[in-house]
């Protein structure tokens, strides 16, 4: 209890989270994030205009049934807000996302239809996360989208699979800004990744059944009408697929998966080519160590003209590990690190983007921090180093309430152990929102308020007030 006689004094700070005007430089992190008994998955990730990061995914852990997950991080990885998307009693998930020069995002992958098959799912949101319209794309049996480009023109291109009487096709869909369909294309097979030639054409990869039933790398070129200009398939004795491809600043395109050297998987080796718009193979290099399995699954070209790779390796773990490598512009190896959690528990990163900074920001998911799989991030230097996975680096994603968190913290110059009491209204006098606590030194308010100004009074629990005054949340 405080004593009476005391001269108190009070200051009150307010933060506002997620209302930032400046651009944060943040630091390199690693972090887990969670949700309860479920599993969260980060499929791709940005740096968005902000400075912070957005990373695009799955989790079970908010409906139950599965939605896609978007969570805003801002430039050290502190969680600012989280969204999820879908369609109730309905499995849903998020595979690709990108950040409009509004600060809009768009993501796409695949929605239950509830009839058991799946449909391309489109979403657009404001920079808040706020729905502002979404698409089911319904085409007889399954489809998914895989990966998104924003055109310069506002134009989609969204490439993924699509099931026609049991035959899979590599499907590319091109719609206008608002999501309406333009032209779609199909090809044997399944499209991964997706590039656009400086010529406007565009270049997807992926794979396809060969005649002798095992799996071939896909790469197709049509050009903006839709039109197919040049398919290839390149494979050998075993599994060979494509992942992802990039548009270099010279005009030729990077590309990276994986190719088997035998009928298992740890006899997967990871490979990342160099080809010209034409398809011509410029160079190419595997990379993998016996008997462990390495593979591809993102691919960002370095500010000094190198590469780098996100993937999975046996390299630390043979379960498996995030893994990042870096090539240079002749595709030689400079450098290699894994990332992962305990040992024997499968990691892998799906994503990744360069960084303001000139490092990257990487997602994937872990395995062996809960009972389930976790959405892991990781921010590196531009050598690729990032620090370990600390406890106060596994983050519990809040009970889902909201996504637009707004933070005031009330600190003071004594310590209380007592009940404290804060109570917001509007400025006619209607409370809006009243919570109590065991204050310490400071005590946070979250609320989900509108932008705008608003009263404040802090009470202690004898009715006491002890501080009131304007809250402005702007």
């Amino acid at each position: 209890m405080k004593s009476p006689s005391k001269s108190i004094l009070y200051t009150c700070t307010l933060i506002l989270v997620s209302l930032f005007s400046n651009v944060l430089v943040g630091q390199n992190f690693s972090k887990i994030y969670y949700t309860t008994a479920s599993r969260d998955y980060g499929n791709a990730v940005v740096q968005t205009n902000d400075g912070g990061y957005a990373t695009i995914g799955y989790t079970s852990g908010v409906t139950g049934n599965g939605d896609v997950l978007l969570l805003k991080l801002d430039a050290f990885g502190v969680k600012e807000w989280y969204e999820v998307f879908g369609h109730t009693s309905t499995k849903q998930e998020g595979f690709d996302l990108k950040q409009s020069a509004d600060g809009s995002f768009l993501i796409t992958g695949y929605s239950h239809s509830g009839n058991f098959n799946e449909d391309i799912y489109l979403i657009k949101t404001d920079s808040d996360g706020n729905l502002l319209w979404e698409y089911v794309y319904n085409i007889p049996e399954n489809q998914r989208g895989h990966k998104l480009l924003e055109l310069s023109n506002g134009d989609i291109i969204i490439s993924g699979s699509a099931t026609l009487s049991g035959i899979e096709y590599a499907f590319i869909l091109r719609t206008d800004s608002f999501g309406n369909t333009i032209w779609s294309s199909l090809h044997l097979g399944e499209a991964r990744g997706i590039a656009e030639a400086p010529n406007g054409d565009i270049l997807m990869v992926g794979k396809v059944i060969s005649t002798a039933g095992d799996e071939n790398a896909l790469m197709v070129r049509l050009d903006a009408s839709g039109n197919l200009v040049w398919e290839k398939e390149v494979g050998g004795a075993y599994n060979d697929v494509s992942n992802d491809i990039v548009t270099l600043t010279n005009g030729n395109f990077a590309v990276t998966g994986y190719t088997e050297t035998g009928p298992a998987d740890y006899l997967k080796d990871l490979y990342v080519l160099v080809m010209d718009i034409n398809g011509n193979f410029l160079s190419v290099q595997t990379h993998g160590l016996a008997n462990k399995p390495e593979h591809g699954n993102s691919i960002v070209q370095s500010t000094d003209g190198g590469f780098v790779v996100a993937g999975r390796t046996g390299l630390c773990d043979n379960w498996g590990d995030m893994y990042l490598l870096k090539f240079d512009a002749k595709v030689g190896l400079e450098w290699e690190h894994c990332y992962g959690g305990p040992p024997n528990n499968q990691d892998e990163a799906y994503d990744v983007n360069l960084t303001n900074d000139g490092g990257y920001v990487v997602s994937g998911r872990a395995n062996g921090y809960t009972p389930h799989d976790d959405l892991y991030i990781i921010k590196t230097g531009s050598d690729g180093i990032a620090p370990p996975i600390s406890l106060l680096d596994i983050v519990a994603l809040d009970p889902f309430i909201g996504k637009k968190e707004i933070a005031a913290i009330f600190e003071f110059n004594e310590y209380y152990d007592e009940k404290l009491s804060i109570a917001i209204f509007d400025l006619n006098g209607r409370q809006l929102d009243y919570k109590e606590y065991n204050s310490m030194l400071s005590i946070q308010e979250n609320n989900n308020l509108p932008l705008g100004v608003y009263l404040y009074r802090i009470i202690d629990e004898n009715g006491e007030l002890l501080k009131q005054g304007k809250l402005l949340i702007e």
